[in-house]
């Protein structure tokens, strides 16, 4: 009987070690997929008349807030976030739901859109799902925060940074002049409070866009006909919201990027050496109990993250 406890102590034991792996890094692995996925689909529609849109160079034109926008698409990606300080560059995706969360940093639906007047608010994880807020502890005020959209590139300096209860939902609440409020667990590994940084709009990069188009004409006051003039064919206005439609985190390890395979197959590759060295160096098994244990763990790691997968489904939520 005791016997028979100690082996089933042991094996929840190791159930549980190889559930920190998974939470840690397995779980960041599938979130660089879908980044990578929302990147190319991102560099294939910002604006090229958007100044250095790929890099941390800071806007520099006038802080005008753009037209608030209609909000996208949930599970969409809604622009590109940047925080020179922390190496941060990473999607945003429209929503703050798990599996919105799962895919990188999440903007809030109630909150305004990104370079608009009003507070726009982001959430992010801070230690799982590729930790995007893991250090945002480390902002002081004037710090930059970079946020690109198909309407242009906006830069917020931090002005606040607070710790708030979860459920303190002030720091979601309009604001009349335009804010960014990023919003995350605190502490680390934790989600007994919330970190709080707030950002003011500092500056704008609007691109510049002339599409073919009719004249508009302009009235003579003198002769009330319209004037037009030769060539005169293009109109200036404001790029449209273009979002698009993402895969489900826990879909996209189905065509992950290579470096997602790369720490898949570490992952596995660990699990199998551990069970082999087991096997081999405690038990005196052949060597040949590696092929054994390879076998096994073909079969048992998909069940075992489908398990690890519905484990933190009913885990407490935590930005």
């Amino acid at each position: 009987m005791l016997n028979r406890t100690g082996k089933f102590l042991i094996g929840l034991g190791l159930l549980t070690a190889f559930f920190i792996p998974y939470e840690l890094v397995y779980t960041n692995q599938l979130e660089a997929a879908t980044q990578t996925t929302a990147e190319a689909q991102i560099k294939k529609v910002l604006p090229s008349s958007i100044p250095d849109i790929y890099t941390t160079k800071l806007p520099t034109g006038p802080a005008v807030p753009v037209a608030n926008q209609n909000q996208p698409p949930v599970n969409s990606w809604i622009g590109l976030i940047q925080i020179p300080k922390i190496n941060l560059s990473m999607t945003i995706i429209q929503g703050t739901d798990s599996p919105q969360l799962r895919m990188g940093p999440g903007h809030y639906l109630s909150t305004a859109t990104l370079g608009s007047n009003g507070n726009a608010a982001i959430a992010g994880h801070r230690t799982t799902w590729g930790r995007p807020f893991r250090y945002l502890d480390h902002l002081v005020v004037n710090d930059p925060i970079i946020v690109t959209t198909t309407q242009g590139r906006f830069l917020y300096r931090v002005v606040d940074s607070r710790v708030v209860q979860p459920s303190d939902l002030s720091v979601l609440a309009p604001s009349a002049t335009p804010i960014l409020t990023l919003t995350t667990c605190n502490p680390p590994y934790s989600a007994v409070t919330r970190l709080v940084v707030v950002a003011r709009l500092a500056a704008v990069d609007r691109p510049k866009v002339s599409p073919k188009g009719p004249a508009v004409p302009v009235i003579n006051p003198n002769t009330g006909k319209p004037i037009v003039k030769k060539g005169s064919t293009t109109t200036t206005t404001s790029p449209p919201v273009v979002t698009k439609t993402l895969p489900k985190a826990q879909n996209v390890s189905a065509n992950p990027s290579w470096g997602s395979t790369w720490g898949i197959v570490w992952f596995f590759g660990g699990i199998i050496w551990f069970l082999w060295w087991v096997f081999v160096r405690l038990k005196g098994g052949p060597w040949w109990s590696l092929f054994a244990m390879a076998g096994i763990v073909v079969v048992t790691v998909p069940l075992l993250l489908i398990f690890y997968g519905a484990v933190t489904m009913i885990l407490p939520a935590g930005y």
